[in-house]
Order: C-alpha cells, then structure tokens, then sequence
C-alpha cells in the first residue's frame, strides 16, 4: 500500500507539474499574440489613416466618408468577430482618415482687413471679415469700384492689407518672405482672369504646363492631358491662343488654375468675356471644384455665376452689405 501510496503521490505531482507549465507556455504564447496583434492592427489603423488622408485630398469629403462607412458596416455585420476585428479598424481608420468631412476647416479666413492707397485718399476695403469654407462655392457682387477685385487680390497673397488678417489654409501668407509667398501661392492658390493672361507663343498644352513652372509634380504631362480632355480641348491641343476662340482661351486659363489642385480658386470675371454656353461650361467646372472640396471665390457681374454658387455677398464701397 506504501508503495502504491507513494507512485500515486509522484504521479499527481508530475500531472501538476506538466499542467503548471503547460499553462505557463500558454499563457506566454497568449502575450506574445496578443502583443502581435496589437501590433500589427496598430499598423494597419496608421496605415489605412494615412491612405485615407491622402486619398481625401483627391477625392473629396462624402465619397471617402461614405467608403469608410461601408467598409465599417462590413465588419459590424459579420457575425464572426476575430477575423473581422481588421475590417473594423480598417473601416473606423478611413473614417478618421477622411476627418476633414466631419470637420470642415475654413480655407479662407479674413478678419477686419482694410487696405487704403498710398495717399490714403480711397479706403478701397474697410473692415471686412469673410470666411470660405472647403466645398464651398463664394460669389461676391456688387458696382464697378466697390473693392471686389482688391479683395480678391488680398485673398490672394498678392496684395497685402493695411490692416487686419488674412489666412489661407490656416497660414498668414504675409508673414512669409516674397519667395516663400510666392511658393505658398503656386502650391495652394489657383487663378482664373477675366482676361486670360495666356502666353501667346505656347500652344494649349504647354499653357497648362506652365502651372508645373513654381510647383512641379510628377507627371504633369499626364496631368495637363487629364485636364485638356476633361475641358473638351483635345483637338486644340497645339493650338496658339491667337487660333482659339474667347471660350476656349478661357477654358485653358481654368485648366491651368486647376493643375495643381489647389486648395482655393480666386476668380475674377470668369464669364466676363464669355457667350452663354461656355459661361455655363466655366460656371459649373468652377462649381463642381468645389463640391469636390476645395474652396472657390468668385467676383462676378453675372446672374448665373450667384445662381451656380453656394453663397452670395454683396459689397458697396469697400463693405459687405
């Protein structure tokens, strides 16, 4: 019996032995994959967040938000949890990705700016404060001399204030130096004349071009063919501005102010010069930029540039009325 007693007793301890380590060498390969885990969907969030940020950029606000929400319902759907636990992240991180939906920031920002003539005989702008907000399409009106087109100017960067503030992007361009300005201008500002300011030597493609002079990206050849084939300009493509018509010179002034997707467009008069048709066709491309989700300004005389824009101000000697 002694003898049986004592097996029993080596046997039971070599069981709880085993069992100890056994649930020793589980329990560390449970940390070890926990910490796996944890690592690599803390990847995949920044990852898919990143991807997401630039994408937004391109893509606008709604189409990306509502991509991250259907990949997210994908996951809360599945009835299997571990595998799907990536979707979720992946789904929860487009949508932080694409943070700037849910949060618009305001790309123009304007706060009691003046700005005088040297002899400060004309107060050209007197104490306006403005805001622009991404996706939004701004139209302002008003008389010959009220101070539209100096407005425009300072939004700009080309023509600083004599007083109050201006941010574009949440930056003050006039706290840069002339070159960083003019960097901050060709990287964030797009332009759009009433009078074209096409370099009559160059044909339509290397107009466009010239965009990618302060700014280059890559392949701006494609870019530039992007955009002629988007305004309906492709049989025009080596033509001089002198062999276009006043519509197309202007829907090649618009493709050049596009080009390195800025953030903000300042249009000055841009169917001043246009019959119905192609006003429309500028109107509704300007438009169409910003529910994309930058921000446009436009000066303009005409009826249907307001009835195309989200907002319309009036301004009368030098005020917001």
């Amino acid at each position: 019996m002694l003898a049986v007693a004592q097996f029993i007793l080596v046997l039971d301890t070599t069981v709880m032995n085993v069992s100890i380590s056994q649930v020793a060498e589980d329990l560390n390969t449970t940390i070890v994959g926990m910490q796996t885990a944890i690592t690599f969907y803390t990847l995949v969030m920044a990852s898919f967040m990143l991807l997401g940020g630039k994408l937004g950029d391109r893509w606008g606000g709604k189409k990306a938000f509502v991509i991250g929400l259907l990949i997210y319902g994908v996951g809360s759907l599945t009835t299997a949890l571990a595998p799907n636990i990536t979707v979720l992240l992946i789904g929860w991180s487009f949508i932080e990705g694409f943070g700037a939906v849910l949060v618009i920031p305001a790309l123009v920002s304007i706060t009691a700016i003046t700005y005088s003539g040297k002899q400060r005989e004309v107060q050209a702008i007197d104490g306006i404060s403005l805001t622009v907000e991404a996706k939004e399409a701004v139209a302002i009106q008003g008389p010959s001399g009220c101070g539209k087109s100096t407005l425009l100017l300072a939004c700009g960067a080309l023509l600083r204030p004599t007083g109050g503030a201006v941010l574009v992007a949440e930056a003050d361009p006039y706290q840069l130096s002339a070159n960083a300005r003019s960097a901050f201008r060709a990287q964030n500002i797009g332009f759009v004349f009433q009078q074209f300011h096409l370099v009559p030597y160059l044909d339509v493609q290397q107009n466009i071009l010239t965009a990618n002079v302060p700014n280059r990206q890559p392949h701006p050849v494609e870019r530039a063919e992007e955009l002629i084939r988007h305004f309906g300009l492709e049989d025009r493509r080596r033509h001089v501005p002198a062999e276009l018509s006043v519509g197309e010179r202007q829907r090649v002034a618009l493709a050049r102010a596009l080009f390195h997707r800025p953030k903000l467009v300042l249009a000055d008069e841009p169917t001043g010069n246009l019959d119905p048709d192609n006003a429309v066709t500028v109107l509704d491309a300007l438009r169409e930029y910003a529910d994309a989700g930058a921000a446009v300004l436009m000066v303009t005389h005409d009826p249907h540039a307001a009835q195309r824009a989200h907002r319309v101000l009036h301004m009368d000697r030098g005020h917001l009325v």
